[in-house]
């Protein structure tokens, strides 16, 4: 192969009579420059023929024909010679940046440089864009330095790209190129590849790379813009008028079911309400639908008995709705305000406020009598 910047010269020379001439074309093209010797011995004359080649380019490179005639007779040699020239295939200049912000209606350029040869398999493939976005120039070269090839990707508002410049079955670079702000969600804006939280009192549209104020009525345990609130997630809770998710902050809870507070200020979920242990904020109270009886509590058809001295309203949900009550009532009974005797086979101590603690017992006392084992 020829070396770019260095001087050859080509020869071919043939013997004949009479009037030879000689030409030159390279890939085609005639070539006027060549210079021409002359030797005679007797009735035969030889001609050599020379091209020089100063400061070899890459438009120099192909099939160079040397073509010698007999001017009366139409015969002709030929001679054939074919410069070829390679350099290894390199990224020169990439994109220092892989995201961009978004122009209204304005594109964004990334640019790579190839340097080497050949260059016509360097190819910029791009992942989700249009095949208009990526475009190639021509191959450029200056005196005797290695041709260069530009490759452009435009991109408008693609969320994210994935480009890898190659030759042939090389891969010369890889690119993931994002837009700013694509992955944030609402209440965080966007800043070079990552995401920052918008300040409080302030929030923002999901992939925005911008905040901005505004105004909540949202209580405790919420957030949200103007009257439009939303639950703050599971063990998370918010001061009131927080405008964004982010504003609900991770808390513990020692709390058992039924309750929800901080640490351990804890308070009882309303009337018919049930949470689970660790709850952090009333919103976490969830109604529920109880059919259990008068001193009972539960859902879902599972019933508990308050604990002894405690009675509760009928389709109570949970033991906190168990409340202390007194008993003037005898052995075997039960009540608050009126006695009333407990069921057949079972007894009860003095004092007792409901059914459930009448207790089945069995008895070997004959008729006439009463009394337990």
């Amino acid at each position: 192969g020829a070396k770019l910047g260095e001087s050859y010269t080509l020869y071919c020379s043939a013997s004949g009579a009479p009037f030879l001439a000689a030409s030159w074309i390279h890939d085609g093209e005639l070539v006027t420059n060549s210079r021409e010797t002359y030797v005679v011995d007797k009735a035969t004359h030889r001609i050599t023929s020379q091209m020089e080649v100063q400061d070899f380019s890459i438009d120099d490179l192909g099939e160079w024909t040397c073509t010698i005639r007999n001017k009366n007779f139409g015969n002709n040699v030929t001679k054939t010679i074919k410069y070829s020239y390679s350099s290894k295939t390199t990224v020169t200049q990439a994109p220092s940046q892989d995201y961009y912000i978004p122009k209204n209606d304005l594109s964004t350029s990334f640019e790579w440089t190839v340097e080497g040869w050949p260059l016509d398999q360097v190819t910029l493939d791009c992942h989700g864009v249009e095949e208009n976005d990526v475009t190639k120039g021509s191959s450029e070269y200056q005196n005797n330095e290695p041709p260069i090839v530009k490759l452009t990707l435009t991109l408008l508002d693609q969320d994210k790209v994935l480009c890898k410049v190659t030759d042939g079955d090389k891969v010369l670079d890889t690119k993931n190129i994002t837009k700013v702000g694509f992955a944030c969600v609402a209440g965080e804006k966007g800043v070079d590849k990552g995401c920052e939280e918008c300040l409080q009192g302030e929030t923002s549209q999901a992939g925005s790379i911008e905040c901005f104020p505004v105004q909540s009525q949202c209580e405790d345990g919420t957030y949200g813009v103007e009257d439009e609130c939303e639950v703050c997630p599971k063990r998370t809770v918010s001061p009131g008028n927080a405008v964004k998710v982010q504003e609900c902050i991770l808390t513990t809870s020692s709390c058992e079911d039924g309750s929800y507070g901080n640490g351990n200020d804890c308070k009882v979920c309303p009337k018919g309400e049930i949470s689970s242990a660790s709850s952090v904020k009333i919103q976490e109270c969830v109604q529920v639908a109880s059919s259990c009886r008068k001193g009972e509590f539960g859902y879902n058809n599972n019933c508990t008995k308050c604990p002894i001295g405690k009675i509760s309203e009928k389709h109570s949900v949970k033991v906190q709705e168990c409340e202390p009550a007194t008993s003037t009532c005898e052995e075997g009974e039960y009540g608050t305000d009126i006695c009333h005797t407990c069921p057949y086979g079972s007894d009860s101590p003095q004092s007792t406020v409901k059914i459930q603690d009448c207790e089945f017992k069995e008895s070997s006392c004959g008729e006439g009598y009463f009394g337990v084992k």
